[in-house]
């Protein structure tokens, strides 16, 4: 059994700016963890929820974040900042910790490195206040990169060129900035990236330079490619890539909270 509870993020309730929060009966866990779902211009927060009730069962305290669908990537990240910022303090009024770790699958894999390794206002979205640094990243179908690449994927392409506000060639600036490898740096949390082998929308070798940047700064960061899976594949535990990937999570969650011990 666990609590099961929705916050709005505004008074009156704006649509797209709403937290789930689950809670276990039995909190054995320092870190939470906080999702955020895939599509930049579909989906929802309860997307994550077969794997939020997965993680309640180990101990976790879950939340999962809508951000609106019909606006530009960087006023969804500001919806996900607050909602992330919301989830912190949740935490601390409840007596745990501020420690979560931020997963994220696709478009969602996107916004949460955004989130975890840009600093606060750093993209160019809008947001003050107190903030609560991730203490980890995992991510699956991600795009390291936002600027355009050979043989592009033409649909994700076209959705870039949405949530950005226009074509690369008139704001370059803007892409480099939605970029998350643009913010590796000696600061950058730990990093657990989940690649499907199958993956058609981001190339396999935009990872391998991200995990190999990390690793310069002498970051951690493991990257692992699952035989037969594909592009999204991980909302679920029924299949036996689903269920690998789910071990590597927690076996990464596991290493994030005893480091966040010692």
């Amino acid at each position: 059994m666990y609590q099961f509870e929705s916050i709005y993020l505004d008074t009156p309730i704006v649509p797209g700016r709403i937290l789930d929060i689950f809670t276990p009966a039995q909190l054995r866990r320092e870190v939470s963890l906080f999702f955020i779902h895939g599509n930049w211009r579909s989906g929802s927060r309860a997307d994550c929820h077969k794997l939020m009730e997965e993680l309640q069962t180990q101990g976790y305290i879950c939340a999962s974040c809508d951000y609106r669908l019909e606006v530009n990537a960087l006023e969804q990240l500001s919806d996900l900042r607050q909602g992330y910022q919301l989830f912190a303090e949740y935490l601390r009024q409840t007596g745990r910790p501020g420690k979560i770790i931020v997963c994220g699958s696709s478009a969602g894999s996107h916004l949460a490195a955004l989130l975890s390794l840009a600093e606060p206002g750093e993209c160019g979205e809008n947001f003050s206040g107190d903030w609560t640094r991730p203490v980890g990243l995992a991510v699956s179908g991600f795009p390291p990169y936002f600027t355009p690449w050979k043989n592009i994927f033409p649909p994700i392409a076209q959705t870039m060129r949405e949530i950005a506000g226009g074509p690369y060639e008139e704001n370059a600036n803007l892409y480099q900035r939605l970029s998350p490898i643009h913010y590796v740096n000696e600061r950058s949390c730990p990093v657990l990236n989940l690649h499907a082998a199958n993956e058609h929308i981001f190339p396999l070798r935009h990872s391998l330079e991200f995990d190999a940047k990390m690793k310069s700064m002498e970051k951690y960061c493991k990257t692992i490619v699952y035989e037969d899976a594909e592009h999204g594949f991980f909302y679920d535990t029924e299949r036996e890539c689903q269920k690998a990937a789910y071990a590597d999570l927690l076996e990464f969650l596991d290493k994030i909270e005893k480091s966040q011990s010692e």
